[in-house]
């Protein structure tokens, strides 16, 4: 029974089942979570260090965003899909009196727009117009469709 009441106190917190959810959806998420905390105890015993929730979130990461993507990008989509980020003013300095940044929800659709606002939390720090690009970036995993 030990190892039984461990394994329910660890999926426990990270519980995926509903009361509005048909059995077998029930069931199909349990048995992926077990299957996910018995890697995590398999890593965890050769090199990981990793909490249980910091492994989940990189595996599910992977499985998102598996592809023909840069680690850079991979790392920018994580960020700006699961983070709470706020526009923010790009700010006068010596060389550039009027600030400004392409927004990169317009460019990436083909069209040029300067801007005066950024997202600071994101790590290339993109420029984006208020409405609708910065809610599109933050949202959306394909934010140019």
């Amino acid at each position: 029974m030990g190892s039984v009441d461990r394994q329910d106190a660890v999926l426990q917190p990270y519980s995926a089942a509903r009361k509005s959810m048909k059995w077998y959806k029930k069931l199909s998420f349990h048995l992926l979570q077990v299957a996910l905390l018995n890697a995590h105890i398999l890593h965890s015993e050769s090199r990981g260090k990793k909490t249980f929730l910091e492994f989940s979130h990189d595996v599910i990461a992977d499985l998102i965003l598996s592809g023909d993507v840069t680690s850079m990008e991979k790392v920018e989509s994580i960020v700006r899909l699961t983070e709470r980020h706020f526009p923010e003013k790009l700010q006068p300095s010596a060389i550039w009196s009027k600030p400004q940044a392409r927004c990169r929800v317009c460019y990436k659709k083909g069209h040029r727009r300067d801007v005066t606002t950024i997202c600071p939390k994101c790590p290339s720090k993109p420029g984006m117009c208020t409405i609708p690009c910065f809610e599109l970036w933050h949202t959306k995993l394909c934010f140019w469709e």
